[in-house]
């Protein structure tokens, strides 16, 4: 609880980035997930989640507001025409997806659109849903009804991955090369001002990890 208190703190006390943007130049970059960003907090991380066409060289732009002022960060990057060493960033790509259609479905409700998508993709890439689920068959079903083992050759292929990765030395993909912010460590949670209420809750909190007095 203390840190969700410290966390509330600094947003307060921090200006956040309002209508975060994200866009690609010289790429053909589609399904982002999520699709749209709205409010960061200092120490919030943003998670993106994309598929795209090509390996040309792309610029990265990230734009927001603070306190009312236009701000934009570039990145040149490069994305690989191939890489096999995280193949299981595709089905999180897919669950993301999933998972932010069935948002969609909960504040609006289900559309033929959002199910067969969500259909599309739970099955495509063997993923359980409110709508998809998974049956075990034996190989002979398997055989008889033209099914293929994909899920088992998606683990297999994820689990190579993984054994090798672990017997490789750790990789930097770091793509900026510290040029975007200028080499500035993250931003940390800092202490500001302490206002009365923090204190009491802070006090209430040292109190009960004392428990009582004998």
């Amino acid at each position: 609880m203390a840190g969700r208190l410290i966390q509330a703190k600094c947003q307060v006390l921090h200006a956040c980035m309002h209508d975060v943007r994200l866009t690609f130049d010289g790429e053909k970059v589609h399904g982002l997930t999520p699709e749209t960003f709205g409010n960061l907090y200092i120490g919030q991380q943003l998670t993106v989640f994309g598929r795209y066409n090509g390996h040309v060289p792309a610029t990265l732009t990230l734009s927001a507001k603070i306190s009312g002022q236009p701000r934009a960060w570039q990145c040149a990057v490069t994305l690989p025409e191939r890489d096999t060493d995280h193949p299981e960033i595709e089905r999180l790509w897919a669950l993301a997806s999933i998972e932010e259609r069935m948002a969609k479905i909960r504040d609006d409700g289900e559309t033929a659109a959002l199910r067969d998508e969500i259909v599309r993709l739970g099955t495509e890439f063997s993923l359980v849903s409110d709508y998809t689920s998974m049956v075990v068959l034996d190989d002979e079903t398997l055989e008889g009804e033209g099914l293929q083992r994909r899920n088992l050759q998606r683990v297999q292929s994820e689990r190579a991955a993984q054994q090798q990765r672990a017997a490789a030395p750790v990789q930097s993909r770091r793509v900026d090369n510290g040029s975007t912010f200028q080499h500035r460590s993250s931003p940390g949670l800092g202490s500001g001002p302490v206002g009365p209420l923090f204190v009491l809750l802070a006090g209430w909190l040292a109190r009960r990890k004392r428990g009582p007095a004998s």
